[in-house]
């Protein structure tokens, strides 16, 4: 694959979870699921009150750097400065201010890539593979094969029989939908084609580019189908972008084998013993409980 295909594999860290998603074993696993040679494998720094867990979890990622796990660990927070976020066409003052936690590190991953990579392939620190799966250069042949298609996400293992009752279209590789041609509002039938920062195929630099400048009545249909301390996020801005341009958003069906398939499991919320529990009964390790199977042959 040359350089104007290259894919970048990016996932971020925070306060709440760098213990498990910075943990060498997990990181390694994760990289290494996808069964590509990332040329850029990044890791963002965002969301820390606290300056000490900041300093331990980027030593933590400099070590996955220097053992040449991961190529680059960034602080989303120093990137997006006013001229970035301009370039974006958000207004600094406006981003800072409205909780812009759960679209730090998808910007600053953007900005970083351009000119270094086609695309980005970002996988959130919970989300794992059930198994590992060979799938870029099939997602990449399809998306070609797609012009309109802009972006796919990894097919969730809930969302199954939802893929298929909902999708608009469908190519041998992949749903693909375009909601906002038959809806006002993203309902539930939308659930899945929606972009997923679970895990997401999309170009770093297309034409047109990225432009996330949107007005609070223009984000308003999405808050009753997003919570609100996740409001607004990086998914809203990608799929108002989507619906500005007419174009499409798709979900990469699995091969014959039921490759590749998301699981997710959210990080206990507030119980740092039972998250610490986790980790020593090596649910977030290889094999574990919460992380990709071992399966003979792989």
């Amino acid at each position: 694959m040359d350089q104007s295909d290259s894919v970048a594999f990016v996932t971020s860290a925070w306060q709440r979870d760098w213990t498990v998603v910075l943990d060498p074993n997990r990181y390694r696993m994760v990289v290494a699921s996808h069964c590509h040679d990332f040329p850029i494998r990044l890791i963002v720094l965002n969301n820390f009150d606290s300056p000490n867990e900041a300093a331990r979890a980027r030593r933590a990622a400099e070590g996955l750097v220097a053992e040449g796990v991961a190529t680059q660990v960034v602080n989303a927070e120093q990137i997006l400065n006013e001229s970035v976020l301009a370039c974006f066409g958000l207004d600094s003052q406006i981003f800072w201010q409205r909780n812009p936690w759960f679209t730090t590190a998808h910007l600053a991953a953007l900005h970083l890539l351009r000119g270094r990579a086609r695309w980005i392939c970002y996988q959130s620190g919970d989300v794992w593979l059930d198994r590992r799966a060979e799938w870029v250069p099939r997602a990449l042949k399809a998306l070609a094969r797609e012009p309109d298609v802009r972006g796919l996400n990894l097919c969730r293992n809930i969302y199954r029989e939802h893929y298929v009752a909902n999708c608009d279209d469908e190519t041998p590789d992949l749903w693909i939908s375009a909601w906002w041609g038959r809806r006002e509002q993203p309902g539930l039938k939308a659930l899945g084609f929606c972009l997923s920062d679970h895990a997401y195929l999309i170009p770093v630099s297309p034409q047109p580019a990225w432009h996330f400048g949107f007005s609070d009545e223009e984000l308003a249909p999405f808050r009753a189908y997003w919570p609100t301390y996740a409001t607004p996020c990086f998914e809203m801005l990608y799929n108002l972008a989507m619906k500005r341009q007419s174009f499409r958003h798709a979900a990469l069906k699995p091969d014959a084998s039921g490759r590749p398939l998301t699981k997710h499991k959210s990080f206990p919320k507030d119980a740092p013993l039972k998250l610490w529990l986790y980790r020593v009964l090596g649910y977030y390790r290889p094999g574990g409980r919460l992380a990709t199977r071992a399966v003979a042959g792989d």
